[in-house]
């Protein structure tokens, strides 16, 4: 084995995996998914992960999206109320605020 020098050894001290912080792990998915606010208004979106506790839904860049609402998956026939904890471009994270079904 060769040496390892000073600034490798620096480089490879700071490299950390990310912490996971997640109460349950999320399985990857891709349902059609609706934001139900009210009876009239409905957005469109797609469930990329989902677990017992949230989701992650992958909506459009620009568009709306409110703090709290219903969010319906018909091909599970799931209906849960959310709340949308971070949104970052394209994407945004739910934690479902009751564990109904």
């Amino acid at each position: 084995m060769g040496k390892t020098n000073r600034r490798e050894t620096r480089s490879m001290e700071s490299f950390r995996l990310p912490v996971e912080r997640r109460a349950a792990q999320r399985n990857r998915c891709a349902h059609l998914a609706e934001i139900r606010l009210g009876s009239s208004v409905v957005l469109q979106a797609i469930v990329k992960d989902l677990s017992p506790h949230g989701a992650k839904l992958q909506v459009l860049r620009d568009s709306w999206l409110p703090r709290s609402f219903e969010l319906a998956i018909p091909a599970l026939d799931l209906r849960q109320p959310a709340t949308c904890r971070w949104r970052r471009g394209d994407f945004a994270g739910l934690e479902f605020d009751t564990m109904e079904r």
